[in-house]
Protein backbone atom coordinates (compact mmCIF):
# COMPACT_ATOMS: atom_id res chain seq x y z
CA UNK A 1 0.00 0.00 0.00
CA UNK A 2 1.61 3.27 -1.32
CA UNK A 3 0.10 5.65 1.84
CA UNK A 4 1.12 3.61 4.03
CA UNK A 5 4.59 3.21 3.19
CA UNK A 6 4.76 6.91 2.07
CA UNK A 7 3.39 7.41 5.55
CA UNK A 8 6.11 5.37 7.28
CA UNK A 9 9.13 7.21 5.78
CA UNK A 10 7.30 10.60 6.50
CA UNK A 11 7.85 9.21 10.22
CA UNK A 12 11.23 8.78 9.28
CA UNK A 13 12.22 11.79 8.16
CA UNK A 14 10.18 13.58 10.76
CA UNK A 15 12.10 11.44 13.47
CA UNK A 16 15.00 12.90 11.37
CA UNK A 17 13.78 16.30 11.66
CA UNK A 18 13.35 16.14 15.50
CA UNK A 19 16.55 14.96 16.30
CA UNK A 20 18.48 17.79 13.95
CA UNK A 21 15.91 20.69 15.24
CA UNK A 22 16.94 19.53 19.02
CA UNK A 23 21.00 19.25 18.65
CA UNK A 24 20.54 22.43 17.33
CA UNK A 25 18.44 24.18 19.68
CA UNK A 26 21.01 22.11 22.72
CA UNK A 27 24.34 23.11 20.89
CA UNK A 28 23.58 26.94 20.18
CA UNK A 29 22.08 26.92 23.67
CA UNK A 30 24.87 25.46 25.70
CA UNK A 31 27.65 25.79 23.41
CA UNK A 32 27.34 29.24 21.96
CA UNK A 33 25.26 31.18 24.58
CA UNK A 34 21.67 31.44 22.61
CA UNK A 35 18.77 32.11 23.84
CA UNK A 36 16.71 29.39 23.55
CA UNK A 37 14.14 30.60 21.57
CA UNK A 38 16.92 31.59 19.09
CA UNK A 39 18.55 28.47 19.13
CA UNK A 40 14.97 26.71 18.57
CA UNK A 41 13.74 28.83 15.77
CA UNK A 42 17.45 27.83 13.69
CA UNK A 43 16.93 24.30 14.26
CA UNK A 44 13.16 24.37 13.10
CA UNK A 45 14.09 26.27 10.15
CA UNK A 46 17.24 23.90 9.31
CA UNK A 47 14.59 20.87 10.11
CA UNK A 48 12.68 22.78 7.49
CA UNK A 49 14.58 22.71 4.69
CA UNK A 50 16.58 19.32 5.40
CA UNK A 51 13.36 17.38 5.87
CA UNK A 52 11.64 19.23 3.00
CA UNK A 53 14.28 17.86 0.82
CA UNK A 54 14.51 14.58 2.01
CA UNK A 55 10.67 14.31 1.63
CA UNK A 56 10.33 15.87 -2.05
CA UNK A 57 13.19 13.62 -2.84
CA UNK A 58 12.20 9.77 -0.91
CA UNK A 59 9.09 10.21 0.29
CA UNK A 60 7.29 11.25 -2.41
CA UNK A 61 9.87 10.95 -4.83
CA UNK A 62 9.10 14.37 -6.70
CA UNK A 63 11.48 16.61 -8.93
CA UNK A 64 11.70 20.06 -6.90
CA UNK A 65 9.02 22.71 -7.59
CA UNK A 66 9.17 26.08 -6.50
CA UNK A 67 5.51 25.69 -5.16
CA UNK A 68 6.47 22.36 -3.54
CA UNK A 69 8.43 24.52 -1.34
CA UNK A 70 6.07 27.44 -0.35
CA UNK A 71 3.64 25.65 0.10
CA UNK A 72 5.49 23.13 2.87
CA UNK A 73 6.46 26.04 4.63
CA UNK A 74 2.97 27.00 5.20
CA UNK A 75 2.04 23.37 5.51
CA UNK A 76 5.06 23.02 8.60
CA UNK A 77 3.68 26.29 10.13
CA UNK A 78 0.08 25.47 10.35
CA UNK A 79 1.56 22.35 12.00
CA UNK A 80 3.46 24.71 14.47
CA UNK A 81 0.02 26.39 14.72
CA UNK A 82 -1.87 23.59 15.66
CA UNK A 83 1.26 22.34 18.50
CA UNK A 84 0.85 25.36 20.12
CA UNK A 85 -3.41 25.25 20.09
CA UNK A 86 -3.28 21.85 21.77
CA UNK A 87 -0.65 22.94 23.96
CA UNK A 88 -2.25 26.20 25.51
CA UNK A 89 -5.76 24.19 25.86
CA UNK A 90 -4.46 21.13 27.24
CA UNK A 91 -1.49 22.58 29.45
CA UNK A 92 -2.89 26.26 30.50
CA UNK A 93 -6.83 25.41 30.03
CA UNK A 94 -7.35 22.21 31.54
CA UNK A 95 -4.10 21.80 33.24
CA UNK A 96 -3.10 18.49 31.81
CA UNK A 97 0.61 17.88 32.53
CA UNK A 98 2.62 19.12 29.21
CA UNK A 99 4.47 15.97 28.39
CA UNK A 100 0.97 14.43 27.60
CA UNK A 101 0.21 17.41 25.82
CA UNK A 102 2.89 16.82 24.07
CA UNK A 103 2.16 13.14 23.10
CA UNK A 104 -1.36 13.98 22.09
CA UNK A 105 0.75 16.73 19.37
CA UNK A 106 2.95 14.20 18.74
CA UNK A 107 -0.12 11.90 17.07
CA UNK A 108 -2.47 14.66 16.33
CA UNK A 109 0.62 16.78 14.45
CA UNK A 110 2.28 14.44 11.94
CA UNK A 111 -0.83 12.86 10.70
CA UNK A 112 -2.31 16.57 9.49
CA UNK A 113 1.20 17.67 8.10
CA UNK A 114 1.36 14.29 6.52
CA UNK A 115 -1.93 14.84 5.06
CA UNK A 116 -1.47 18.53 3.76
CA UNK A 117 1.62 17.45 2.21
CA UNK A 118 0.64 14.40 0.30
CA UNK A 119 -2.72 15.98 -0.99
CA UNK A 120 -1.72 19.45 -1.35
CA UNK A 121 1.83 20.74 -1.15
CA UNK A 122 3.47 17.69 -2.89
CA UNK A 123 0.11 17.54 -5.31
Amino acid sequence: MEIMRQFIKYALVGAIGTILHTSVLIFLVEKEGFQPLIGSSAGFILSLIVSYYINLKWTFQLEKKKSFFYKYVIVSLSGLGINLLIMFLLVNLLGVWYIWAQVIVIIVVPISNFTLNRYWAFA
